[in-house]
């Protein structure tokens, strides 16, 4: 089984690691080598792939490394009279969790003994965290009434004002919504109704915003802004809310070349009230980490859109977590948010879970209504629907551009690109009347305006051929100047890799600028933070980068565009699935331009991701009735 297994890591089927792994795993095993190898492999395999488990009741060996023709065969005919039950429960390298092997069974997953550990204490600190708040009937009063002077009920049932309620019902709060629902609107109001009861408790909460990377985070720092300077706020509960938002790995306090925080349960963060925006994007082992962090009193306040692409590392965790936001409340929790929002039409269950008790899906998007095509397009790609799909094609909202992909119309939106993009070009030629931060703030600013968007790295219709086409086209115009060196005056980058020592994180966008200093003309890359401040930093120490004309609709998760371009390949490849097209989508605020190929596009709206994980199951272990 190993020399198959070399064979198909020599192919490039299998990756080192998981083949050196498998050969670990045999060394160590006394009773089955051969076949725990092979399922040793599959678990690292399937770790790479976003899934934080094997499921041996469903494991077929060619489908999980994606074998076919001979190979598949091949090993099939090795496999196929292993019975998987038998050997992984008397097995000597795995267990169940509570001693040290390196894997675990849990009657039906195989885990690696590290993400079993995580599972199990994320959803035991969730579980603790989502338990009931006792309220009394004075302070049932107060925060009605709070939340009334903050919602509207000019409609049936506010949403908003629902998953307020949860969150002051609960220590723990997951609010899902789509684009445009209003959840950085409702959690702002949500901040306010608790800044207010601690105050009248004479108890001032101390509050925190984070999100994945410095991009969302700048994008909630101006969100929360934007919310806080409409509501009208008293001076006092207006200073508990934080004017910035930063990073998870700031708050914890990441240290360089180190895989440890600062801050854990031995050291935990100082808040109250944390509120993480883009919680999709947090993977299995970072949440965890997140939440070991945390006192015990802490309110968690988790933000983000259920139906998007999922964290790029293993685990589904707001996913998982959602899988009950549609179950309905239980009596008690029912009762308590009719008293709170005065709503009796919520829906309810018999038999419900704290997580379920402690979620709320936000319905109404007030950004996009029936007359957006973006709005309706992104329903339909979350419902699968390609018959709607074709009818929104056909009524040509003023909102969606499409044209199916071909040499024309890929050169074509390439011009067109080349034509947005020499917007934020000519702001760098106003040096003579700005300072260089203001000149850096604006170019930014208006480069955000616009992105291209596409599934792929590599190839003409991936991140790579897109930077280079569009260069390409800038130059010709004479608004890019012609170069043969790497950086150049204009040049648009991101980060592609977390340096703590210069405070700049993965998915940071920065331009590369002229600036003459001492009469001496030098480029200087420079960041917008999510704290709104400049960052400048010479060439040479910018750590790892790419071009970012185009990026990938995963690195553009936790930004949204004025105009959005998507451009897919002439052909399906297995990344392109739905959540990944609603993801590139719900990108565009008020334009969005898509250069396709119909059938491929269609494919993938039918192919909906699933993550393998067991912990919705763990997540069930404290039901109430």
């Amino acid at each position: 089984m190993l020399s198959l297994l070399e064979s198909l890591c020599q192919k490039g089927t299998l990756r080192q690691l998981d083949y050196q792994f498998a050969k670990f795993i045999a060394s160590m095993e006394h009773h089955h080598p051969q076949p725990v190898a092979l399922l040793a492999c599959a678990v690292s395999h399937e770790l790479a792939k976003g899934n934080i488990c094997l499921n041996v009741e469903q494991f077929n060996v060619a489908a999980c490394f994606g074998l076919y023709g001979e190979r598949a065969k091949e090993i099939e005919q090795k496999s196929e009279s292993i019975n998987w039950r038998e050997i992984v429960t008397s097995s000597s390298t795995i267990g169940d969790g509570k001693g040290q092997q390196p894997l675990v069974f849990d009657g039906k997953r195989v885990y690696l003994q590290r993400y079993w550990y995580y599972q199990q204490q994320l959803a035991s600190k969730l579980n603790q965290l989502a338990q009931p708040i006792p309220l009394t009937q004075s302070e049932m009063l107060a925060l009605s009434a709070t939340l009334t002077t903050l919602f509207s009920d000019s409609e049936s049932l506010n949403w908003q004002k629902v998953a307020a309620a949860v969150a002051l019902t609960r220590r723990l709060a997951v609010i899902s919504g789509g684009p445009g629902t209003g959840k950085t609107t409702t959690v702002t109001k949500l901040l306010s109704a608790i800044s207010e009861q601690g105050l009248n408790q004479a108890e001032a909460p101390v509050i925190k915003l984070v999100a994945p990377t410095g991009k969302a985070a700048a994008r909630l720092t101006e969100s929360i802004g934007n919310a806080v300077g409409k509501l009208g706020l008293s001076d006092e509960v207006r200073a508990l809310i934080p004017n910035s938002a930063t990073t998870i790995h700031r708050l914890l306090g990441a240290m360089p070349n180190r895989a440890e925080f600062r801050h854990n349960e031995s050291n935990p963060i100082h808040a109250d009230v944390l509120v993480v925006d883009e919680a999709s994007m947090v993977d299995l082992p970072l949440m965890y980490k997140l939440l070991d962090a945390l006192p015990s009193n802490v309110r968690l306040i988790l933000l983000g859109d259920k139906d998007q692409l999922a964290s790029v590392e293993a685990g589904a965790v707001l996913g998982d977590l959602c899988s009950y936001i549609d179950h309905g409340y239980g009596e008690h929790q029912h009762f308590t948010l009719s008293q709170l929002t005065g709503y009796q039409q919520l829906p309810s269950a018999e038999t419900t879970n704290v997580i379920a008790d402690s979620s709320c899906m936000l319905r109404k998007s007030y950004r996009f209504d029936e007359r957006s095509g973006i709005g309706q397009l992104a329903k339909q790609i979350n419902l699968g629907s390609v018959a709607e799909i074709k009818l929104i094609w056909q009524k040509k909202y003023a909102d969606i551009e499409m044209s199916q992909l071909s040499d024309s119309s890929y050169q074509q939106l390439i011009t067109q690109l080349a034509e947005e993009y020499s917007g934020y070009l000519s702001l760098l030629l106003q040096s003579d009347a700005l300072s260089k931060e203001q000149i850096a703030r604006k170019a930014l600013a208006e480069f955000a305006r616009c992105r291209l968007l596409c599934a792929n790295r590599q190839g003409p219709f991936g991140v790579s051929g897109l930077n280079e086409k569009i260069e390409q086209a800038l130059t010709s115009k004479r608004v890019l100047p012609s170069h043969k060196e790497l950086w150049y005056p204009g040049r648009p980058i991101m980060i592609t890799r977390n340096d703590h020592g210069l405070g700049l994180f993965n998915g940071d966008i920065g331009l590369c600028i002229a600036v003459e200093e001492e009469g001496i003309s030098r480029l200087k890359v420079f960041f917008e933070l999510a704290d709104g401040s400049i960052k400048e930093v010479l060439p040479a120490r910018v750590p790892a980068h790419e071009t970012a004309f185009a990026m990938t609709i995963h690195k553009s998760q936790g930004s949204e565009f004025e105009h959005t371009y998507i451009m897919l390949p002439d052909e399906y490849t297995p990344i392109l699935t739905r959540e990944l097209i609603y993801t590139g989508v719900t990108r565009a605020k008020h334009q969005l331009t898509l250069c396709i190929n119909n059938s491929v596009f269609m494919r993938a709206v039918k192919t909906k991701t699933e993550r393998f994980s067991g912990l919705k199951e763990a997540l069930l272990s404290c039901k109430i009735n």
